[in-house]
């Protein structure tokens, strides 16, 4: 996060995180995000910020389950978008 301005009241910054496992069976598992955001502290108590939002989540398992949220229903799964939102803390 890098913040800036006469009050530092704006930032932008990046995140990236990344996990790779194997399950019991043997499978991998990869899921990955990324995010890059801006936020404008508009008062001490309000935010207003705006983020960019890439993930994605790979599996080895050839097999799936349709009763269950597993690896294998999830393979191959991606969403990216743009996130914009207003925070008010007390």
């Amino acid at each position: 996060i890098y913040r800036f301005g006469k009050a530092e009241n704006f930032y932008v910054g990046t995140r990236y995180n990344k996990v790779d496992s194997e399950e019991e069976s043997g499978d991998n598992i990869e899921i990955s995000r990324f995010q890059l955001g801006a936020g404008w502290f508009m008062t001490k108590n309000i935010l207003m910020k705006v983020e960019y939002v890439k993930q994605s989540y790979n599996s080895d398992a050839a097999a799936w389950s349709p009763n269950a949220w597993t690896p294998e229903i999830l393979s191959g799964a991606e969403m990216n978008g743009v996130v914009l939102e207003a925070v008010i803390s007390f």
